[in-house]
């Protein structure tokens, strides 16, 4: 059987050589409950204040464990399929987020740059695409010491023997 509860605090510690995490939940009405926290190997969170908390009893001991949360703040987005993984600040807002779409992109965006990688391969970095021929289109490229091209460098390039008022150029120096 399992209790939902709000989390009131989330404590990392060492039991013995185990590395564990332990979340102090009120479940409303009655005693605060502590449970030892459990996830997937790999994952790495570490819910707030805010969150509810997924209880249940393991058999025998009387101990509980907590075996998911839920955030009542954010509303979800990911559609059938999808995985969409946010960090949060401290207030509850995402900071940032990596969206595998079932279309086959993925969406790394933390609110100020966005990286799409679209289900053609094709990445679009905040608007420079890098196709998967490795050629890249940008909007604007600018360069604040060098820049070559064809080990031609253009900073300072000028061309000779140009006449004037013809627009015709010799072969680049």
């Amino acid at each position: 059987m399992g209790i939902i509860a709000k989390v009131l605090s989330f404590t990392r510690l060492k039991k013995g050589n185990d590395n564990v995490s332990d979340v102090k939940a009120d479940p409303g009405g009655g005693a605060n409950l502590t449970g030892e926290h459990f996830s997937s190997p790999g994952d790495d969170s570490f819910p707030l204040e805010s969150d509810l908390v997924f209880l249940v009893d393991t058999l025998g001991n009387g101990n509980i464990n907590a075996v998911g949360y839920l955030d009542p703040l954010n509303q979800p987005k990911a559609n059938l399929g999808e995985k969409r993984i946010y960090a949060r600040k401290s207030d509850g807002s995402i900071a940032c987020e990596i969206w595998l779409k079932n279309d086959g992109s993925i969406v790394v965006n933390n609110g100020f740059g966005k990286i799409t990688m679209e289900s053609s391969g094709d990445i679009n970095l905040n608007g420079a695409i890098i196709d998967t021929n490795g050629k890249i289109t940008a909007p604007k490229i600018e360069a604040e010491t060098s820049l070559k091209v064809a080990s031609s460098e253009l900073l300072g390039h000028v061309h000779g023997g140009v006449s004037p008022g013809s627009s015709s150029t010799l072969p680049l120096i």
